[in-house]
């Protein structure tokens, strides 16, 4: 998750970060309905893989989003809005 992150927020400043954060969303939502589709196999392997490409799809998507989401807000707001922003993902997970 970490290093995935510090690569999505420079891929961000490259492509954009809403695009990122949209292909983010779709790589979470696939990778769980590929594992849900092998999840009457119980082998660890399985489990393994998954997080850790679930992992890539959380990295890729937080701090795109976090940006995002920054880049939308007044200026004079922002120091509530980066708060904010914490104890929304810390009641999220």
């Amino acid at each position: 998750y970490a290093p995935t992150g510090v690569w999505a927020g420079q891929l961000a400043d490259k492509i954009g970060s809403r695009t990122l954060v949209t292909l983010a969303c779709l790589l979470g939502a696939l990778f769980c309905f590929i594992y849900g589709l092998v999840l009457q196999s119980s082998h660890v392997w399985m489990f393994i893989v998954f997080m850790l490409s679930y992992g890539l799809a959380t990295g890729l998507f937080f701090p795109p989003n976090n940006r995002f989401s920054m880049s939308n807000v007044p200026a004079a707001k922002s120091a509530e809005a980066g708060a904010l922003m914490k104890l929304i993902w810390r009641e999220s997970v």
